[in-house]
């Protein structure tokens, strides 16, 4: 009796059609989240939704031969209005001038990494190209756009289709594109579902892909494309131009602006309003005495400066802002974990946590213990996924400091791509640790009732989808090859054979979606439970408006603990403006904390145009801020370089307050002491030349002399210091210099 109602509980919150998942009885591994309703978990637009449709049909109308230089604009309707751009300021009035200064510069650099990329692909468009595609379904139209289902079935193609992913781009031509021609008839369109099925032993598959298109009255080329779309037996060529997902991301940023807290535009909008320094030995002497202590001991004085105007004052119910600037070697990945563990501090339930995140999944507090739970949670961002990775090697490598001064293991998980995530960071990763749940929970039903039911019959379920999926999919082939030559989508759709197989096909769908729908409700209540019970969520300023915005987007009540208390952003200096208000978009309305860690005298933000750049579009936040007088502490002890390597940038970019740390003069090398070597030299290659070479459509150079120059170092190294040969490394700025380089090095090394 016990088996058969714990295995009725597991089957009717993954089958009953009437069952709320976010409301039914939640299994053990997930009970002390906070329960949140469903209409909770609904997106409060940030924006409106106008706004975003311009946005998209503003992309979709581009002439992208235009836009490359393939072609240039002959008709008055391809010419978009033409926006005057203004230079950034240090500050603004409103979000509303604050989103009118960066949305065109926005797009202005959108419209140069089209360019660029069609610059990588100039001349192998086979790259770019991913085969035919021919219209079944005009599924449903809005004001702006329709949403239209494309099929392609590579029977008679060498090639199969690429795959397609929702956001991305893609180009639909008449004609096959080719290096320096142009389509008079092309459209724009964006993905929104991919699907593939093989069959034949997996030698041939087809592809169906749903794209949403902009078809402009006004506009000839889209008319005409229009009228060409309803046309039977038609096929588009369809090339893929780039993924826009991280685009997306920034534009709702960027939007969403006026959403944020009055303290946080007071913040951003005006960065020298009551932006007094913050006595740092106040804020450390309100943390626990034990934490304190060890924290005191652990780091140098500028580095106690920087943990202390990050933590800020208790009880402070506004929103606080604090940068730090790291020089080389200077500490500022430790500095971040001694932030880190002052930000949790006084948290509840630290203690009893062991290194293994499954421990904490297993918690089951009853309800008394549930306000004992941590409710303070960082969310620690970086520009790059190597940052992330890094910040999640040394968290797992050595922890945090508690109240109590011990070092803990806190509850982490790495957010993202699996694609991008480093290896060693996956065992964190958020897919990997939904899986781990369901199969612990599973595994849980079925020992506790000693019966394998429970487990046969998740694994049925799963085995079940599958084969409705090929069975629908083995309809549509039929589907497809039984529309004669000739034959339009209508004059098919009303044969009676037609109707038979379009019926099989719903009634095939309509019981894979309730399957699938009900697993996908599952893993979406999986993942937000453990985004929710992460002490700390880590990954890049894209990646915040993934996964985590998606699963902490949701109306805030004074019980929900989904939101950040803090939000630290490593290599600040290195993002662009709308990247940065990504995470802070996730951020608590009572007392948020936002922590800029960079540094703007090393790398700055990547922009591709020079006309943004031209405008400031590329100068950080962080640099804004500082430059407009907001507070900013900087580490002044460096552990990284001999004490004449650090003079220079000491001098010429920290006015001579970059400090060696102990013991640096003696990081010496044997090489040091050599005839027209040293710690720190630069070599004048006077006889070089720099020539453009052949690669990226001749846009680089290099300088042949200078390469050869690097490489006899490294001959006289192998002659003399063999063994130190392997820590040489080779920088080159320049792209086509790279391959001479290491063309040399490997003939050296190889003799």
């Amino acid at each position: 009796m016990e088996s058969e109602t714990s295995y009725s509980k597991l089957y009717d919150m993954m089958c009953d059609a009437s069952t709320d998942l976010f409301e039914s009885p939640l299994p053990s591994f997930w009970r002390n989240t906070t329960k949140i309703s469903l209409e909770e978990v609904l997106r409060v637009k940030k924006i409106e939704p106008s706004k975003l449709d311009k946005w998209y049909k503003y992309i979709l109308e581009l002439n992208y031969f235009e836009i490359v230089g393939l072609a240039s604009s002959v008709n008055e309707d391809e010419n978009q209005s033409v926006v005057r751009l203004s230079k950034v300021p240090m500050s603004f009035e409103s979000p509303q001038q604050y989103f009118s200064i960066f949305h065109p510069l926005f797009m202005e650099e959108f419209k140069e990494q089209m360019r660029s990329s069609f610059r990588e692909i100039r001349y192998a468009w086979d790259t770019m190209y991913h085969g035919t595609l021919s219209m079944v379904n005009w599924e449903k139209s809005t004001e702006m756009f329709h949403f239209v289902e494309f099929v392609h079935n590579d029977d008679n193609e060498s090639t199969p289709f690429k795959n397609l992913y929702k956001n991305d781009l893609v180009l639909l031509t008449k004609q096959p594109p080719h290096n320096d021609s142009c389509n008079d008839v092309h459209i724009i369109g964006k993905v929104e579902a991919f699907g593939r099925q093989y069959y034949d032993d997996e030698k041939r598959s087809i592809c169906k892909v749903k794209i949403s298109l902009c078809f402009c009255e006004t506009n000839s080329r889209l008319r005409q494309a229009k009228a060409e779309m309803h046309k039977p037996d038609v096929e588009w060529h369809a090339s893929c131009i780039m993924n826009i997902t991280p685009q997306l991301r920034g534009f709702l940023a960027l939007s969403s602006l006026q959403s944020f807290d009055s303290s946080i535009h007071s913040a951003i909008l005006k960065p020298y309003d009551g932006c007094n320094k913050l006595d740092h030995e106040a804020a450390l002497s309100n943390i626990p005495e034990p934490l304190q202590n060890v924290i005191r001991a652990s780091f140098n004085d500028s580095q106690l400066q920087a943990i202390g105007a990050s933590i800020g004052l208790p009880n402070s119910k506004g929103f606080h802002l604090s940068l730090i600037q790291g020089p080389p070697g200077t500490g500022k990945t430790q500095t971040i974990m001694g932030i880190v563990s002052c930000l949790l501090a006084s948290s509840q339930g630290h203690a009893e946590s062991t290194s293994e995140n499954e421990d904490r999944l297993e918690m089951e507090p009853n309800e008394d213990d549930r306000s004992l739970l941590r409710t303070r949670r960082v969310l620690i961002c970086a520009q790059s996924n190597a940052a992330v990775d890094e910040l999640v090697s040394r968290i797992c490598s050595a922890g945090l400091y508690g109240d109590d001064g011990e070092m803990y293991m806190p509850y982490i998980v790495r957010a993202g791509k699996a694609e991008t995530t480093h290896p060693n960071s996956m065992c964190f990763f958020i897919d990997t640790l939904v899986d781990q749940c369901l199969a612990q929970e599973i595994m849980h039903l079925g020992l506790a009732n000693n019966n394998e039911s429970i487990i046969y019959f998740c694994m049925t379920l799963l085995q079940n989808m599958k084969e409705l999926e090929e069975q629908i999919e083995k309809y549509k082939i039929k589907r497809i090859k039984t529309i004669p030559t000739g034959v339009g989508i209508k004059e098919m759709s009303d044969s009676d054979s037609a109707k038979r197989i379009i019926k099989d096909i719903s009634a095939a769908q309509a019981r894979n979606e309730e399957v699938d729908k009900k697993i996908n409700a599952l893993k979406h209540m999986l993942r937000r439970a453990i985004l929710q019970q992460a002490d700390i969520v880590l990954a890049t300023l894209n990646g915040c408006g993934g996964d985590v915005d998606r699963y902490c987007d949701v109306i805030e009540t004074t019980e929900s603990n989904i939101r950040f208390d803090a939000v630290v952003i490593d290599e600040a200096a290195q993002a662009l403006e709308p990247a940065t208000l990504i995470p802070m978009q996730l951020l608590k309305r009572d007392g948020p904390k936002c922590i800029m860690v960079g540094d703007p005298k090393q790398l700055p933000a990547t922009v591709l145009s020079k006309v943004a750049s031209k405008f400031l579009y590329g100068r950080s936040m962080f640099e804004r801020l500082q430059r407009a007088g907001h507070p900013v502490t900087l580490l002044t002890k460096q552990y990284r370089m001999h004490p004449e390597i650090s003079q220079f940038p000491s001098l010429r970019f920290y006015n001579g307050k970059l400090q060696n740390g102990e013991n640096m003069s003696t990081k010496i090398a044997p090489f040091h002491e050599s005839d027209g070597l040293g710690p720190y030299l630069f070599f004048d290659v006077v006889e070089g030349k720099e020539l453009r070479g052949n690669s990226s459509g001749g846009f680089s150079l290099c300088n042949e002399q200078e390469a050869q120059a690097a490489v006899e170092h490294l001959m006289f190294f192998k002659k003399r210091y063999c063994h130190i040969l392997h820590f040489i490394k080779f920088l080159y700025p320049r792209e086509m210099q790279g391959p001479r380089t290491r063309n040399l090095k490997q003939t050296v090394t190889s003799t």
